[in-house]
């Protein structure tokens, strides 16, 4: 093997090493600013702002996600059904991929994924469905198989967890 060979040899692999670490990178998440406490001095708007309203519920939605690493039944899960009404974007997308992640991670093995009670398999699958209604209209593979997640966890007696 020539000098050539061996240089050219080393120089691949070290691309490929490189190749790796970036794809296994993710790019950083946009700032999506916290909504402040009311002001007992705040004026009420004069009319609906659909842009105002969707700035509250990306910033209650997606913060609250990106710092928990989990969902809510008070916050996400009507996030995750509101937003597509108001138009998709990146937070809604960003807290959409996480329920998604959740569900599909279900019984992979890894820790922490199993479903914390079965409420969470309920919630989730039936707030994907609505959020697939509202958003695309079409029912989502991964919504499918958490609905299909839910006949798992039914007892016998109909109820759940």
């Amino acid at each position: 093997m020539t000098l050539l060979e061996k240089f050219t040899g080393r120089i691949s692999v070290v691309l490929l090493f490189a190749l790796a670490a970036a794809v296994r990178a993710q790019p950083p998440k946009p700032p999506v600013a916290k909504p402040t406490p009311n002001q007992a001095g705040e004026r009420l708007l004069k009319e609906w702002s659909p842009e105002k309203a969707a700035a509250f519920l990306d910033g209650v939605g997606v913060n609250w996600t990106r710092e928990r690493n989990c969902g809510t039944c008070h916050t996400n899960y009507p996030y995750l059904i509101a937003r597509p009404l108001l138009g998709k974007d990146e937070g809604w997308l960003e807290v959409r991929r996480f329920f998604e992640t959740r569900a599909t991670n279900w019984d992979s093995g890894k820790d922490g994924s199993k479903p914390r009670w079965d409420a969470e398999v309920v919630a989730t699958a039936a707030c994907l469905a609505i959020s697939d209604a509202n958003s695309s209209g079409k029912l989502h593979a991964t919504t499918k198989s958490a609905l299909d997640r839910i006949w798992k966890v039914q007892q016998k007696s109909g109820g759940f967890e």
